[in-house]
């Protein structure tokens, strides 16, 4: 008679309910055991989060040094101190756009380590995902105490904005 064939889903089930102390069966289970995934952070988000941070800091800086630049120094008319002004500005919206970049980008690498760790409903899947760009999503309670940390990362770049 011959052997019986099981399916290799059949093997695997019984193993996980089993066990085994029989070597053969171990090596079919480590044959046949599903691929885990590596939950592992890419190397993109991360170097995007740094090199954003690192930009912000180096214009602010810039924008320090242009400004110390032209302290205690005489204008010739008030056309040049409206440009000195609007180059000012610039630095200052890039030195935003940059730190609400690393923040965001924080919060959203955060947000799905925070969905791989603790479920969530849809409603606040919906809710974490919105409070970046709808300021109303913080007065969801419901937010503030299943998920602080969270909340604190979402607050960053809406300070930063204002």
């Amino acid at each position: 008679m011959a052997p019986k064939l099981t399916s290799h889903r059949v093997l695997y089930s019984r193993l996980m309910r089993h066990g085994s102390r029989d070597p053969s069966t171990r090596a079919n289970e480590r044959r046949f055991s599903p691929a885990r995934p590596q939950r592992r952070v890419h190397w993109k988000a991360p170097t995007f989060m740094i090199g954003s941070l690192v930009i912000g800091f180096a214009f602010a800086l810039g924008h320090h040094f242009y400004y110390r630049s032209w302290n205690h120094q005489l204008v010739r008319d008030n056309t040049q101190q409206e440009w000195i002004t609007r180059i000012g500005t610039g630095f200052a919206f890039i030195i935003k756009m940059f730190l609400v970049i690393a923040a965001g980008t924080a919060y959203i690498q955060h947000l799905w380590a925070s969905f791989r760790s603790h479920p969530a409903t849809i409603d606040n899947v919906d809710s974490m995902f919105d409070v970046l760009g709808n300021a109303w999503k913080f007065l969801e309670v419901k937010l503030w105490f299943r998920r602080p940390i969270l909340v604190i990362l979402a607050a960053v770049p809406w300070w930063v904005m204002n």
